[in-house]
């Protein structure tokens, strides 16, 4: 947990209007808890202490154990969705795990889906200019395992695409077609149709593009 932890206390407080003693006296914790806790001097809290810590911060305890991004569940992350890679066809790179990927963007999640199966991809390159997705533009996906668990289908679908070998990753987009078995995908620069070759993963659902002008 360490310092993100401890930067969403903060922040709840700030949101709140709350000093250590308040947050202490409403949550029912020792006098000198939140002190401490802020002072680094509890490292590892107990999750009953954060399930108290919570109901003063008036958010979800998951938020606190960073099972979720938004204070509340189905809510909007306070700092934006989170920057989960970039999408560039050929290039191949040791993925970073999500945990320890911090970066947040200024972008709010599509309405459709909860935020929390929401993040932000990069596209440095123009493989997917056919899709109507530019070089530099910025996409909002919606994660496999949320797919998974609001029943959407990837079939016929623009996707992002993961294809690892080797222990380094080649993130792209692509869409599903399904004129042959098993099922396939392709990029589309605008120019030529390119199919993905060996295994791949969907790792998520392309719901909206944003041009960059930056």
């Amino acid at each position: 947990m360490g310092q993100k932890l401890l930067s969403r206390v903060r922040r709840r407080m700030a949101v709140l209007g709350l000093n250590n003693t308040q947050v202490d006296k409403q949550s029912g914790l020792p006098v000198g808890f939140t002190r401490d806790l802020l002072d680094g001097r509890k490292a590892q809290p107990r999750e009953a202490n954060l399930a108290k810590l919570a109901k003063a911060l008036d958010c979800d305890v998951e938020y606190l154990m960073l099972e979720q991004s938004a204070p509340r569940k189905f809510g909007i992350p306070e700092d934006g969705l989170p920057l989960l890679g970039t999408c560039r066809a050929g290039v191949f790179l040791e993925a970073v795990p999500e945990q320890e990927n911090d970066i947040r963007t200024p972008f709010e999640p599509d309405p459709r889906f909860p935020a929390e199966y929401q993040g932000v991809y990069e596209v440095r390159d123009s493989h997917a200019a056919g899709l109507g997705i530019l070089q530099d533009s910025m996409i909002i996906v919606l994660s496999y395992p949320g797919m998974l668990a609001m029943s959407v289908s990837p079939d016929r679908q623009i996707v992002v695409i993961g294809r690892t070998k080797d222990d380094v990753t080649e993130i792209s987009i692509a869409q599903l077609r399904e004129d042959y078995d098993p099922v396939y995908a392709v990029r589309n620069s605008g120019d030529k149709e390119t199919i993905i070759e060996g295994k791949w993963d969907v790792l998520g659902l392309v719901l909206t593009s944003i041009k960059s002008f930056a």
